[in-house]
């Protein structure tokens, strides 16, 4: 048996091994803050996504208004301290921070939207 046929073989494997990968590979979910944008898209709702208070990462931000709105994700007691240190300190720069949980099914989704868009009312400014 010579080269050619062992590099038809390998590339036969290597074909079989990337359908393979194409046909059983596990589709990435959206994350719950991903559909929590498009809910809030939906509604009318357009939040800052890439904004940073101080170097402060921050999950949705409405710059005119000073809110900002936090995904709680981890219930740890470091990250619980961490995530009261940089609210304090948010506070602290002038903004109203609101935090909250969601389940990931789509009910949750759309009621922290509602809550969202409600807030948004509630703290807004006059021209």
């Amino acid at each position: 048996m010579g080269f050619a046929y062992w590099l038809k073989k390998i590339f036969r494997r290597k074909k079989k091994e990337e359908y393979h990968e194409i046909i059983f590979k596990e589709e990435k979910k959206p994350d719950k803050k991903e559909l929590l944008l498009k809910e809030l898209h939906n509604i009318g709702v357009y939040p800052e996504t890439t904004y940073s208070v101080k170097s402060l990462p921050i999950d949705f931000a409405f710059p005119r208004e000073k809110i900002i709105i936090e995904i709680i994700k981890n219930y740890t007691e470091d990250s619980r301290e961490r995530d009261r240190k940089k609210y304090l300190a948010l506070k602290d720069f002038g903004w109203s921070v609101y935090g909250f949980i969601l389940n990931g099914d789509a009910e949750s989704i759309k009621n922290t939207a509602l809550r969202v868009k409600k807030l948004l009312l509630y703290h807004k400014k006059p021209l």
